[in-house]
C-alpha cells in the first residue's frame, strides 16, 4: 500500500535467510517470496500449505518446525 518496496536492499543480506510464506498469501503472493528469496545469497525459501499471510496464526505448528529445523541447521555449521 504505502510502503517503501526493499527488494533492492536484499542483495546485501549476507547471512542464512529463511523466508517463510504460506501458499495462499495474497498480500504478498508466492512469485514474491520466490524473488525475495532469489535476491537474498544463500536465502531458503520454505512454504507452508494451508496457509495465507498470517503463518504464525495460521500454521503455528507447522512454523515452528520449520524454525527448529532451520536454527538446528545452523548450529552444525562452523
Amino acid at each position: 500500500m504505502g510502503r517503501v518496496d526493499g527488494r533492492a536492499d536484499l542483495e546485501r543480506i549476507t547471512c542464512p535467510t529463511l523466508i517463510l510464506c504460506g501458499r495462499q498469501d495474497q498480500l504478498t503472493p508466492l512469485e514474491i517470496h520466490r524473488e525475495m528469496a532469489g535476491l537474498v545469497s544463500g536465502g531458503k525459501l520454505v512454504i507452508v500449505e494451508d496457509c495465507g499471510h498470517l503463518s504464525p496464526l495460521e500454521q503455528p505448528r507447522a512454523v515452528s518446525a520449520v524454525l527448529r529445523y532451520w536454527l538446528a541447521e545452523g548450529q552444525a555449521s562452523p
